[in-house]
């Protein structure tokens, strides 16, 4: 029988009340599970964010801690008896919340293994291993390295050159070889969505809905990695620009897998970047079409505009997509340059009114605040995004987070040191800039998204303009619906600003 018990955690979150999470599964951790499981090591997840949701507790400086107590989740690990502790450190932001689980764990039982895994402790491994309840970090791609590691446990064996981690001996942090990442993703079983505390996802959160046309639905990933080299974006340093996509075969089985089990409705694509292959993609709606499968989905974390055409819209769009996210970023040429967005503006334009004329919402995310942009740049920006033709428009602000060029041109310009760990939100600016101070641009995202509410509110109330716009959207009783729900957000989001001074984010989904 088999001894090696794992218990894989993710933390309740701190967080400003701009930043209050919403429950999505953790599908990082569900594909550990999967693969313990697949070769016979027994595994359980505690989501102790999404099963304490709805439970806050005042910490200072006006920050939320959001999830499972201290006590329950001491005594998840008590019942469970793991001999291994796999948490979650996936966001700098939140990295004292997974370090406080550690803690936890050891209160418990010294003994047990405590390894950390996610974007933050790979790009921070040292740091992270300074706390003496970290004892091992699974540096980026994790189901292999981790299976090992447990098989490695099972037998008994060293563990102290086990390729894709990171560990101390002694006072010294000692980085192994890195693991190469998983070429066939087809091999990984799906995610252990049993092991989830599922019906939170699909059913018991109401603010997740608002941004669906069709409850349940849930995320999917379908692809790792991005091509693309954004300064801003710490993928790379991660897992290079090395794409890897599953096949459109396995795709839609899951989404059969989904919809038989739990009777999803919906699905949003977290990928980085679902449309790289456009015949992949194209494949993909195919395959939903001839199943015969009475779906929509989407891609919130963003859709590369230069990796798309007509062709593929017409395809995404009879498939069931029904709203697109842009990851446009700049309406302004000199600071698309410097992040490195090769795109067209004038080509981006184009696109949004033919997807605008094919019948998607569209949504993009832009971001201000970079260590050189000035005021005129911004307002180019803005002026742009007003002007666009897109539906919705989410305004972040440029946060240096590690492994970004970003981050490395905020130290280069002495707004901040290498050690230096602030509260890091894309909705809070938490750092000045070379023109502004962290407090005007909080100011300047609360106008953009202001001037954009206002520039759209004025054309939906002209007849001439929102009669055609919407006709080609909302076509069903249930697209009527969703319209409402739109509206009634836009609203929401409006009064929040009046009364608070403060825009939160119109779109989460």
């Amino acid at each position: 029988m088999r001894k090696t018990k794992t218990l894989l955690i993710f933390p309740p979150l701190t967080v400003d009340l701009a930043d209050y999470p919403l429950p999505y599964p953790p599908l990082g951790l569900a594909y550990l599970a999967a693969v313990l499981e697949k070769y016979g090591f027994p595994a359980k997840i505690l989501d102790a964010l999404a099963l304490g949701i709805n439970r806050t507790q005042k910490e200072k400086k006006g920050f939320l801690r959001v999830g499972l107590s201290r006590r329950e989740i001491k005594k998840a690990i008590v019942d469970f008896q793991p001999n291994l502790v796999g948490v979650w450190c996936g966001s700098t932001t939140h990295a004292s919340d997974s370090h406080a689980v550690a803690a936890w764990v050891k209160e418990i039982d010294s003994k047990i293994l405590v390894v950390f895994g996610g974007a933050h402790a790979t790009l921070c491994p040292r740091q992270v291993l300074l706390d003496p309840n970290v004892d091992l970090i699974v540096i980026g791609e994790g189901e292999i390295t981790f299976l090992e590691l447990v098989r490695r446990l099972e037998a008994k064996k060293n563990i102290n050159d086990l390729t894709g981690t990171c560990q101390r001996r002694g006072k010294r942090v000692m980085i192994n070889r890195q693991r190469k990442f998983i070429n066939n993703l087809d091999e990984l079983p799906f995610p252990a969505r049993h092991l989830l505390p599922m019906d939170v996802y699909l059913h018991g959160q109401t603010k997740t809905q608002e941004f669906s046309l069709r409850t349940p639905r849930t995320a999917m990933l379908t692809s790792r990695g991005c091509p693309m080299n954004c300064y801003f974006c710490s993928l790379n340093a991660l897992c290079g620009r090395y794409w890897r996509p599953r096949s459109p075969e396995s795709v839609v089985g899951e989404m059969e897998h989904l919809i038989k089990t739990y009777g999803v409705r919906e699905f949003y694509m977290i990928d980085d970047n679902v449309t790289v292959d456009k015949k992949r993609v194209i494949k993909i709606c195919d395959l939903i079409l001839k199943k015969g499968l009475d779906i929509r989905w989407s891609c919130p974390t963003g859709t590369a505009i230069w990796t798309i055409d007509k062709e593929v819209l017409t395809k995404m769009r009879a498939s069931g997509v029904y709203r697109l996210t842009f990851g446009i970023e700049s309406g302004c040429h000199k600071t698309l340059k410097t992040i490195r967005k090769p795109i067209s503006l004038n080509k981006v334009k184009e696109t949004i009114a033919l997807a605008n004329q094919l019948g998607f919402w569209t949504n993009s995310t832009f971001i201000i605040g970079f260590p050189k942009e000035t005021k005129e740049d911004i307002e180019e920006t803005i002026n742009w995004v007003v002007n666009s033709g897109l539906d919705f428009a989410t305004f972040y602000v440029a946060t240096p987070f590690p492994g970004t060029d970003l981050r490395q041109e905020f130290i280069k310009e002495g707004l901040l040191k290498e050690e230096e760990r602030h509260y890091m939100s894309v909705n809070k600016a938490g750092y000045d800039t070379c023109y502004f101070t962290a407090e005007e641009l909080n100011r300047l995202r609360n106008e953009a998204f202001r001037r954009f509410f206002s520039a759209q509110t004025k054309r939906y109330l002209n007849p001439f303009y929102s009669a055609p716009h919407l006709s080609r959207k909302v076509k069903s009783f249930e697209e009527m619906i969703y319209l409402g729900r739109v509206v009634k957000n836009a609203l929401t989001m409006w009064a929040q600003s009046v009364k608070n001074d403060k825009f939160l984010p119109f779109y989460r989904g």
